[in-house]
């Protein structure tokens, strides 16, 4: 079937959510010599292998590719894609999305997990997913890995980079302001506000201020890059970026793709449906926080958006802010009260939003700035101008 499976060096895309990576993820996912699998799923399948400690990890190979294969169905079926990124938007018009045969996909992630037996469980089975991803889509096994974690799982990411023996991290951002109210407008706006939704707010805001503290993201092998500056002068980050992860430049990486196929954004006033660089689709659009709100968050997350280089000066002085005094913020701007008005189980609950209050009140010295430790990628000034 395959004479040999190879050992990649793997970048790893680091996120919070509405923060562009998506975008960046299409951009990187043409590159003729990276192994690509677009969506949440490889995530999904190393995370649950993390929580699930030793049952996973040291199951046997029938049961672990099982288990990688019921986390790809959405893969197997076209009519699925929809539930995972959008993915059903493939093609030169956005109408067509491609599917991967499920027999096929199972055999050949059992015929990795058999054949990389002298590596580390979760490695083994981050390399199975892709070899198999990559002989399906492609035909062929691509030399390097590229993986999508998220931040707001912090003890989950920082466990499968560690896997991950020859990696580079970017860690992907977003003005932290910008990156609240685009949560607001894709997850606290449309009715009915599920729980879920209102969680993975929560979860968000807190994650960017756990990050602020202090996270093993931020080594020698790790970037920042902004999603910003991607938007206005791609040519010269993505390049500083391909030069960091060792990765040679390629045309590919201006185009957006999935599976082989061109990717398109959905249709919306300001974009008409075609991935690229247009700078207004890194600004939001909606709904928009109020000049205060705007000041205390900009507070509230100065440390993260300092250490990335964005500029804070709109922010709260912290020594005037109290934190316990947020309930206009909460109730009314983010429309909490509205949440909390209805039945319970169904949405956020009183307990939810003490539990939220309770966690901004304990944060301290909000206008410091950890130490550095990361670099960050940007454009030339030339480039820039």
């Amino acid at each position: 079937m395959v004479d040999a499976f190879p050992r990649r060096p793997y970048i790893a895309l680091t996120l919070f959510g509405r923060c562009g990576s998506l975008f960046l993820h299409s951009l990187f996912d043409g590159h003729p010599l990276l192994s690509s699998i677009p969506g949440i799923a490889p995530f999904s399948v190393l995370a649950e292998a993390v929580r699930s400690e030793q049952a996973i990890l040291s199951a046997g190979i029938d049961e672990q590719a099982s288990f990688i294969a019921s986390r790809f169905t959405h893969y197997f079926n076209g009519a699925m894609f929809r539930e995972d990124a959008g993915l059903d938007r493939l093609g030169e018009r956005g109408d067509e999305s491609v599917t991967i045969d499920p027999q096929g996909f199972a055999v050949l992630v059992r015929a990795s997990l058999a054949a990389r037996q002298d590596q580390a469980p979760l490695l083994r089975i981050c390399e199975a997913m892709h070899d198999a991803f990559d002989i399906c889509t492609t035909g062929e096994l691509r030399p390097r890995g590229f993986l999508q974690l998220h931040a707001l799982v912090p003890t989950f990411s920082a466990r499968i980079i560690d896997a991950l023996p020859e990696r580079k991290v970017l860690f992907l951002t977003r003005n932290p302001v910008d990156n609240v109210e685009s949560c607001v407008n894709a997850l606290l706006i449309r009715e009915p506000i599920q729980r879920s939704r209102l969680t993975k707010f929560y979860n968000i805001v807190l994650g960017m201020l756990v990050l602020q503290q202090g996270q093993p993201y931020f080594d020698e092998r790790a970037m920042g890059v902004r999603f910003e500056d991607v938007k206005k002068t791609p040519v010269p980050v993505l390049q500083q970026l391909c030069e960091f992860a060792g990765l040679p430049f390629d045309d590919a990486l201006l185009s957006s793709t999935y599976m082989g196929r061109a990717y398109r954004s959905p249709p919306t006033r300001r974009n008409p449906g075609i991935s690229g660089f247009a700078t207004p689709s890194a600004s939001p659009a909606g709904y928009r926080l109020t000049p205060a709100d705007r000041a205390f968050f900009a507070a509230l997350l100065r440390g993260i958006g300092t250490r990335m280089g964005y500029d804070m000066s709109e922010a709260a002085d912290p020594a005037e802010l109290d934190l316990r005094a947020t309930g206009r913020l909460l109730d009314v701007e983010l429309e909490f009260a509205r949440c909390l008005r209805l039945a319970p189980g169904q949405l956020g609950t009183q307990d939810d939003a003490l539990h939220f209050r309770t966690q901004l009140a304990s944060i301290r010295d909000l206008g410091r700035a950890p130490a550095g430790g990361m670099a960050t990628a940007r454009p030339s000034r030339a480039a820039a101008e």
